[in-house]
C-alpha cells in the first residue's frame, strides 16, 4: 500500500476491516482516505503511529477515520497536515487526551469531528484561528474549563456541538458573533449564570437550540421571540424562573419546545395559540398556574403534550388532543378535574365549566352588603314597631271607678283653652259618644 504513490483516492469504509493501520509514508498524492465504519484499532496507545506519515500527503482534503477502535492521543504533527485539509472526522472512537494547540494551523479545515471518544482538558484559544470552520463537533467527552470565547472569531461556524461534556462557567456571550449558526447543543454540562440576551436573539437559529442539564439561572429573555424560524427549543432541566415570556408567540416556526424541570410560574401566555407548527411541548415539574388554555385543542400537528406537576386548576378540555390519553399527560395537577377517567383526575361536577368562580374580594362586599341590608330592615321593623306601640297606648280608660266623673272635669278645663278646642274636637265628641 505505502508503494502506491500515485493513489489519490482510497475508500473501504463500512467493512470489516481489523487490525493496524499501515504506514502511509510514500502516498504524495492522497486527497482521499476514508477508513470509517470498521474494526481497526484496538483502543492502544500506539493505534496512531501511522496518522504522521500522511503528513508527506500535501493535497490530502478529506480524513475520515470515526467508528473505529481507534486510541492514543491526537498527535502534535497533525499541525503539520497540508493546509488543504478540509475535513478531518474522528469521531466514535477511543481516542484520550487533549487537542494539541497545533490544530489551530489547520486554517482551512472546514469540519472538525471529535465526537463520543475520550477527550478531556480544556478547549485551546486556538480553536479560534479556524476562520473557515462549518461545523465543529466534540460532544460526549470530558473536556471541562470554560467555553473559549475565542470561538466567537468562527464567523462561518453554522453547527456547534458542545454537549454532553464537563464545561463550567458562563455562556460566553461573544458566541452571539457567530451569525451564521443554524444549530447550537451546550446541554449536559456544567454551565451557570444567566442565558445572554443577544445570544437565544440570534436569529440565525434555524434547527436547533438546546441549552438543557446545566445550571443557568434567571429568567428566559424576551429576545427568545427573535427565533421566529427555530425548530427545536430546549431550556429544560435548569433553574430559570419568571413567567414565559409572551415573545414566546412570535418562533411560528417551533416544532419543538421544552421547558420542564425549572421555576417557571404564573399561566401560559395566550401569544403560545401562535405556534401552529408545534408538534411536541413539554412544560413539566415547574410552578405554572390558571387554567389549562384551550387552544391548544387547535393543535393540530401537536403529538405530545406534557403539563404535569404544574398548579393548573379548573376542567380538562376534552377535544383534541385531550382525547388521547396516551399523548396528553396532566397528573400532578392536584386542582385539576377532567370528565374522562382515564387521566387519573377527580371528576368534574355538573356544573358548566363556563361558568367562572367569584373572587374572594367579591365574595366579602357581596357578604358584607348582605349583613348590612339584613340589619337595616331589621331596624326599620324595630322602629316601625315602636311607633305602633306608642300609637295604641291609651290616654283615658272610662272603664275604671269614677272615670266619667274625672272625664267631665277634664272637659270642663279645656273649654278654657281656646287655641287647642278644635284640634281636640274630634277626639272630645267620640269619647263623650262612648262615655255615655
Amino acid at each position: 500500500m505505502s508503494n502506491a504513490t500515485t493513489l489519490r483516492w482510497l475508500q473501504t469504509s463500512r467493512n470489516k476491516l481489523s487490525g493496524k493501520m499501515p504506514p502511509l509514508d510514500h502516498l504524495n498524492n492522497l486527497q482521499l482516505l476514508l477508513v470509517s465504519s470498521n474494526y481497526l484499532g484496538n483502543g492502544g496507545y500506539n493505534d496512531l503511529t501511522f496518522f504522521c506519515s500522511l503528513t508527506n500527503a500535501t493535497t490530502l482534503r478529506f480524513l475520515d477515520m470515526q467508528d473505529n477502535s481507534f486510541g492514543g492521543t491526537l498527535p502534535e504533527c497533525i499541525g503539520n497536515f497540508s493546509i488543504t485539509l478540509l475535513e478531518l472526522w474522528l469521531g466514535d472512537n477511543l481516542l484520550f487526551g487533549t487537542i494539541p494547540r497545533t490544530v489551530g494551523n489547520l486554517v482551512n479545515l472546514g469540519r472538525l469531528l471529535l465526537h463520543h471518544n475520550r477527550f478531556s482538558g480544556t478547549l485551546p484559544s486556538m480553536l479560534g484561528n479556524l476562520h473557515n470552520l462549518v461545523e465543529m463537533k466534540l460532544s460526549y467527552n470530558k473536556f471541562s474549563g470554560a467555553i473559549p470565547s475565542s470561538l466567537g472569531n468562527l464567523v462561518k461556524l453554522a453547527r456547534l456541538y458542545l454537549d454532553h461534556n464537563n464545561f463550567h462557567g458562563y455562556i460566553p456571550s461573544r458566541l452571539l458573533e457567530c451569525r451564521s449558526l443554524v444549530e447550537l447543543d451546550l446541554s449536559c454540562n456544567n454551565l451557570n449564570g444567566t442565558i445572554p440576551p443577544k445570544l437565544i436573539g440570534l436569529s440565525s437559529l434555524s434547527i436547533l437550540l438546546n441549552l438543557s442539564r446545566n445550571h443557568l439561572t434567571g429568567v428566559l429573555p424576551e429576545e427568545v421571540g427573535k427565533l421566529n424560524i427555530l425548530a427545536q427549543l430546549d431550556v429544560s432541566r435548569n433553574m430559570l424562573d419568571g413567567d414565559i415570556p409572551a415573545s414566546l408567540g412570535s418562533c411560528v416556526g417551533l416544532e419543538v419546545l421544552k421547558m420542564q424541570e425549572n421555576s417557571f410560574r404564573d399561566s401560559i401566555p395566550p401569544s403560545i395559540s401562535m405556534l401552529r407548527n408545534i408538534k411536541e411541548i413539554d412544560l413539566s415539574h415547574n410552578n405554572l398556574s390558571g387554567q389549562i388554555p384551550k387552544f391548544f385543542d387547535a393543535f393540530h400537528f401537536l403529538e405530545i403534550l406534557n403539563l404535569s406537576y404544574n398548579n393548573f386548576e379548573g376542567t380538562l378540555p376534552t377535544i383534541g388532543i385531550f382525547n388521547n390519553v396516551s399523548t396528553t399527560f396532566v397528573s400532578g395537577n392536584d386542582k385539576l378535574c377532567a370528565r374522562m377517567p382515564e387521566f387519573h383526575l377527580p371528576k368534574c361536577s355538573s356544573k358548566k365549566s363556563s361558568q367562572k368562580p367569584i373572587a374572594k374580594w367579591k365574595l366579602t362586599i357581596l357578604i358584607l352588603f348582605g349583613v348590612l341590608g339584613i340589619a337595616l330592615v331589621l331596624a326599620l321593623m324595630y322602629f316601625h314597631w315602636l311607633k305602633k306601640k306608642k300609637r295604641t297606648k291609651p290616654v283615658l280608660n272610662l272603664m275604671l271607678h269614677g272615670a266619667v266623673k274625672s272625664f267631665i272635669t277634664e272637659c270642663e278645663a279645656l273649654r278654657n283653652v281656646r287655641h287647642r278646642a278644635m284640634s281636640l274636637r274630634p277626639w272630645f265628641m267620640s269619647s263623650w259618644s262612648m262615655a255615655t
